[in-house]
């Protein structure tokens, strides 16, 4: 109903509260598709914040069907644009995840040493 009224608002906070409700349940594969939603309306607003949150979940979910590569390409695009907005909060969610990444592949001198860059 938001989109044929063409309120992106609402339609931005329904699509998030499907995301995460999708990476409550572990059904990444769901939370992925709808994050990719999320995130395509975030860019249309021009929201960068809501952008780098789209991002972040992304990272998680691709963390958590174990392909890591796409995890840590999602959380560093995250990282980008919460450092550019000078989110200091959302970006130390964002090196913590980094390190649970790095340490998933094996790359334990990466997570220690951005574990240790906060």
């Amino acid at each position: 109903m938001a989109k044929r009224a063409g309120d992106k608002t609402t339609q931005l906070n329904v699509l998030r509260s499907i995301c995460e409700g999708y990476l409550i349940i572990s059904d990444f594969k769901q939370a992925i598709y709808y994050e990719e939603l999320h995130l395509k309306l975030e860019k249309e607003v021009g929201d960068r914040t809501g952008e780098g949150q789209a991002y972040n979940n992304l990272g998680h979910a691709f963390f958590n069907i174990k392909d890591f590569t796409k995890a840590i390409n999602y959380h560093q695009l995250a990282l980008a644009i919460f450092k550019e907005t000078g989110d200091r909060a959302r970006a130390g969610v964002v090196y913590g995840n980094f390190g649970l990444d790095y340490e998933n592949v094996d790359d334990f001198k990466k997570a220690f040493t951005i574990m240790n860059s906060l």
